[in-house]
C-alpha cells in the first residue's frame, strides 16, 4: 500500500526526470503555489522528498531566502538529518508559496524575493500540470498525471479537501481508488472516520473536545455534524444536539447504541439530557422515547420508593400481589441506560424482591432437622441472598428505608415461620451439632466468622471460577455462637468439653479461646497461621480472615455493603495459600446470623434466677441454670456438655429490642453452615517427583513428573544441608533441568539430587553419585 503523501513525493521526484543521453540534469525542481494550497502539509512532505521554502529564515524548517537557497542548491548548507536529500536522480525540490511561474519569469521585473532565484528557472523544471497550470490538491489527485482518483469538483469538495489534506495525506492511494468517487462528505468521513464518538465527545466537554481535535479534524468533524445529524457545532448549542439525540430519529439512533455500550464514558450528557427535554407535546412530535430521559427513570424511582415505603402498612400476602405489580410496571426500566450508571437503585432492589415473592410461593422446609437442613441448603438459602441483595442495592438512607419497609413485610413473617419450624423438629427429635473436622497432610483451614450460606454459596462460585470447589454443609455447635461453634469446626485431637459461659473447654476445664485455643492446635499438629502467613504445605495448619460478624454487630444493616468486599478478601487468601503449596483449602466457619430488615421481634425475658448470671444470657440464647424448669422457650443440650440446656429465642425473635443482626439461636440461618473445600486447577508442587536421572560426565538431566512452577534442582552432598550445594540451583523447564558439578574431584562421590519448591522446601529427592556410578 502506498500512502498518498508517498504519492505526492513520487509525482515531484518525478518532474527531475530527464534523457541524459541529450540533457543535462535539471539544477531544481520548481514548485510554485499561488494560492498557498499546499503549505500546510510541506512539512510532511519533506519526510519523503528533498524540499526546501522559500521563505523568512527559518533553517531547522528547512527554509530561508533566495539567497540561501542559492547556497543549499551548491552544497554550502548542511541539512537536518531529519529531512530527506538530494541524491544522484533528485535535486532540491524549491517550494514557492503565494508565487506563481510568471512571477519568476523577468530577472528584472521579478520581485526581489525571486531575484536570486530567477536565473534558475533556466536550469529547472517545474512540477506542473500539462497545461501548464501549478497542481492544486484537487487537479493532481483527480488527475490521471496525478494519483488518478474520482473527484467531485463542487466547491464543497474543494473546500473539504483544502481543509483536510494533512488527514489525507495518511491515506493509502490504492484504498481511496477503491472508495469510488470521492466527495466533501466521504472526505469528511475519512478525515474524521469516528464522528460518533465524535458527537458524543462534543456533548459530554463541547470546549474539551474541539481541542483535542486537530483543525482539520474539527472542520470535517462540523461538516459531518451538518450533514449527517443536522447540528453545525460551530453555530449550534449542545442543548439542540441532546434534544436531536433524545428523540433517536435517523443518524442519532447509532449515537444512542453507542452511548448505551459506554455511559460511563461521558458523564455529562445526563445532565445535558435532562436539560434539553422537550415538552411532552413537543416530545410527541419528535418521536416518543421515555427511556431517553434520566428525569423520567427519577420521577419513576420517586414513585416506587412511595409504593415500597407505603407496604409497610400491608399484610404479607398484600404486600406480594403489589411487589409482583410494581415488578411489571418497573422492572423493564433495568434495560434503561440509567440502570447501567446507578440511577435506579430502588428498581435493582426490586427485582430481588419480586424473587422473594415467587420463592415463598413454594413449599419451605417440613420435616426432621436434617430435612429442613437440606432443603435450606439446596434452595432456601437464596431467599435469604435475595433479601441482603435488595438492601445492598441501595446507598440512601431514603431507598433502603423504602426497600426495607417492603421487605421486612414478607421476609420477616417467613424467618419466623422457618425458625419456629426448625425450632419444633429441633426440640421434638433431636439437634446435634457436629464436631470434629478430619483433614489431612497438605490441607490448611481457614476459619471465617460468621460466614452464612448464603455468603458461603457466593464464596463458592467465586472459588470454583478458577479452581476445583466443593460445597456442603454441616450443622453448627449449639448455641450458635463463637466460644461453642468455633471450636467444633478444628482440627483438633485433644479432649474436649464444658468450659465457662458458652465456651468449649479443654481436659482442665478452661475455655477453648484466645491462647487456649492457639495452644489446642499447636498440641494437635496443626500449624496456625496468622495476618498472611503462609506456613510448611507439607503440614497441616489453621488461619483466620474476614470480618463479616464483627461488622454485623457494630454496623447492622450496613454489613450487606460489605459482604462482596469480604467475599474477596476471603477468596484472595485461598488463592495465595494454594499458590504457595498447599493441596486442598478448606473453609469453615462457626454460626450464620438472622437480619432483619427492621428489626426482630421482642421476646419476653427469660428470668435471671433461671440462667447462670448475665454473662451466659445474650440476644438469641441462655444457659439455664442447673435448677431451672421448664419454661416455654425451644430448648435443646449443649453441644459441648449435654448435661446443661441451652434455650433459644422463639421464631426469629430476640430477647432485647431493637435488634437487626444478631446469632446464637436455632434457625436455619444460624444452624445450617457451609463447608468448602477447594483444591487447585494447578499441579501442586507436592505431586511433583523426580522421575530419572542421566548423567553426561559431570552434567546430570533430571527429569520431572508432574512439573510445577518455581521448581529447582540441586545436588548437594547432605540432602537437609543447603549449604552441602555442590551444583545448582537450576530451574525446571519444561519437565527438566540441567546441572553440572564443575569440581573434578568431586567425581564418584555419593550425593543426593533435590527437587525443591518455590520456598526452598524438599519435594522430592534421589540418591546418586557424581558421574553417574553408584
Amino acid at each position: 500500500m502506498t500512502k498518498l503523501r508517498a504519492t505526492i513525493a513520487a509525482s515531484l521526484r518525478a518532474s527531475a526526470r530527464h534523457d541524459s543521453a541529450g540533457q543535462v540534469a535539471p539544477a531544481a525542481v520548481l514548485w510554485a503555489d499561488p494560492d498557498r494550497l499546499w503549505e500546510h502539509v510541506v512539512p510532511q512532505l519533506q519526510e519523503a522528498a528533498p524540499i526546501c521554502r522559500l521563505g523568512s529564515w527559518q533553517p531547522a524548517m528547512l527554509q530561508g531566502p533566495g539567497i540561501w537557497i542559492r547556497s543549499l542548491l551548491a552544497g554550502s548548507v548542511d541539512v537536518p538529518e531529519q529531512f530527506a536529500s538530494p541524491d544522484g536522480k533528485t535535486p532540491w525540490i524549491v517550494y514557492l508559496p503565494g508565487w506563481s511561474r510568471n512571477d519568476v519569469r523577468g530577472v528584472e521585473s521579478a520581485p526581489v524575493e525571486l531575484q536570486p532565484l530567477a536565473e534558475l528557472q533556466h536550469r529547472a523544471q517545474w512540477w506542473q500540470q500539462q497545461n501548464g497550470q501549478p497542481w492544486t490538491p484537487l487537479s493532481f489527485l483527480g488527475s490521471p498525471s496525478g494519483a488518478g482518483l474520482s473527484m467531485a469538483k463542487d466547491a464543497a469538495t474543494t473546500t473539504a479537501l483544502n481543509d483536510g489534506l494533512g488527514e489525507m495525506l495518511n491515506q493509502n492511494t490504492e484504498d481511496l481508488m477503491a472508495l469510488g468517487r470521492l466527495d466533501a462528505g466521504r472526505i469528511q468521513q475519512l478525515i474524521m472516520p469516528d464522528d460518533v464518538s465524535g458527537i458524543l465527545q462534543w456533548m459530554d466537554n463541547p470546549e474539551l473536545a474541539k481541542e483535542s481535535m486537530t483543525p482539520a479534524r474539527w472542520k470535517a468533524f462540523c461538516g459531518l455534524a451538518s450533514s449527517q445529524y443536522s447540528v453545525d457545532p460551530r453555530k449550534d448549542s449542545v442543548l439542540n444536539a441532546a434534544a436531536l439525540f433524545g428523540a433517536r430519529g435517523g443518524n442519532w439512533g447509532n449515537v444512542w447504541a453507542r452511548f448505551v455500550d459506554n455511559p460511563g464514558k461521558y458523564k455529562g450528557i445526563p445532565d445535558l439530557l435532562n436539560q434539553a427535554k422537550p415538552e411532552t407535546d413537543a416530545l410527541f412530535e419528535i418521536g416518543g422515547h421515555s427511556d431517553s430521559w434520566p428525569s423520567n427513570n427519577t420521577e419513576a424511582e420517586n414513585s416506587l420508593r412511595k409504593s415500597l415505603t407505603d407496604l409497610s402498612s400491608r399484610t404479607a400476602k398484600e404486600c406480594a400481589a403489589q411487589i409482583m405489580t410494581l415488578e411489571a410496571e418497573h422492572g423493564p426500566r433495568r434495560a434503561w441506560v440509567w440502570a447501567a450508571l446507578k440511577m435506579s437503585p430502588i428498581v435493582e432492589a426490586l427485582e430481588y424482591l419480586a424473587n422473594i415473592v415467587q420463592h415463598l410461593a413454594e413449599p419451605s422446609a417440613s420435616g426432621t432437622v436434617g430435612d429442613q437442613a437440606n432443603w435450606y441448603f439446596k434452595s432456601g438459602w437464596g431467599i435469604d441472598d435475595s433479601a441482603v441483595r435488595s438492601l445492598a442495592a441501595t446507598s440512601k438512607a431514603a431507598d433502603r428505608d423504602a426497600v426495607a419497609a417492603a421487605l421486612g413485610t414478607i421476609y420477616e413473617p417467613w424467618l419466623d415461620e422457618t425458625a419456629t419450624a426448625f425450632q419444633s423438629a429441633a426440640t421434638t427429635s433431636g439437634y446435634k451439632g457436629q464436631t470434629g473436622l478430619d483433614v489431612e497432610d497438605g490441607t490448611c483451614v481457614l476459619f471465617v466468622d460468621g460466614l452464612r450460606m448464603d455468603v458461603g454459596q457466593r464464596l463458592h462460585a467465586v472459588l470454583a471460577d478458577k479452581n476445583t470447589a466443593t460445597i456442603d454443609y454441616r450443622l453448627a455447635g449449639f448455641p450458635t455462637v463463637t466460644p461453642t461453634g468455633k471450636p467444633a469446626v478444628a482440627p483438633f485431637t485433644v479432649a474436649l468439653g464444658s468450659g465457662p459461659g458458652f465456651a468449649a473447654g479443654n481436659e482442665q476445664g478452661a475455655g477453648l479461646e484466645g491462647v487456649t485455643f492457639q495452644k489446642a492446635l499447636v498440641s494437635s499438629g496443626i500449624q496456625k497461621l496468622s495476618n498472611e502467613a503462609l506456613g510448611n504445605p507439607e503440614g497441616r495448619g489453621w488461619t483466620e480472615i474476614g470480618d463479616l460478624d464483627s461488622s454485623g454487630h457494630a454496623h447492622g444493616h450496613k454489613l450487606v455493603d460489605r459482604i462482596d468486599g469480604e467475599v474477596r478478601l476471603v477468596a484472595d487468601r485461598v488463592a495465595a495459600l494454594l499458590e504457595t503449596g498447599w493441596q486442598r483449602v478448606v473453609v469453615v466457619t462457626d454460626h450464620g446470623w438472622l437480619l432483619a430488615p427492621r428489626t426482630l421481634r421482642k421476646a419476653t425475658p427469660i428470668p435471671m434466677h433461671v440462667t447462670e448470671g448475665e454473662k451466659c444470657r445474650k440476644e438469641r440464647v441462655a444457659r439455664l441454670s442447673d435448677s431451672a424448669t421448664a419454661i416455654g422457650y425451644p430448648t435443646v443440650p449443649w453441644t459441648w456438655d449435654p448435661s446443661v440446656s441451652m434455650t433459644s429465642a422463639p421464631g426469629a425473635s430476640s430477647f432485647e429490642a431493637g435488634v437487626a443482626y444478631t446469632h446464637g439461636g436455632l434457625s436455619l440461618q444460624e444452624c445450617v453452615i457451609p463447608v468448602i473445600s477447594v483444591q487447585s486447577s494447578a499441579p501442586s508442587p507436592f505431586e511433583a517427583k523426580i522421575e530419572e536421572l542421566k548423567w553426561t560426565g559431570m552434567r546430570c538431566r533430571v527429569d520431572i513428573l508432574h512439573p510445577a512452577d518455581g521448581l529447582t534442582v540441586e545436588i548437594r552432598v547432605s540432602s537437609g544441608d543447603a549449604r552441602s550445594c555442590i551444583a545448582g540451583p537450576k530451574p525446571v523447564k519444561e519437565g527438566e533441568a540441567k546441572v553440572l558439578v564443575t569440581d573434578d574431584s568431586l567425581l564418584h562421590r555419593p550425593a543426593y539430587v533435590v527437587l525443591l519448591d518455590a520456598s526452598g522446601n524438599i519435594v522430592s529427592q534421589l540418591k546418586t553419585a557424581v558421574g553417574g556410578t553408584e
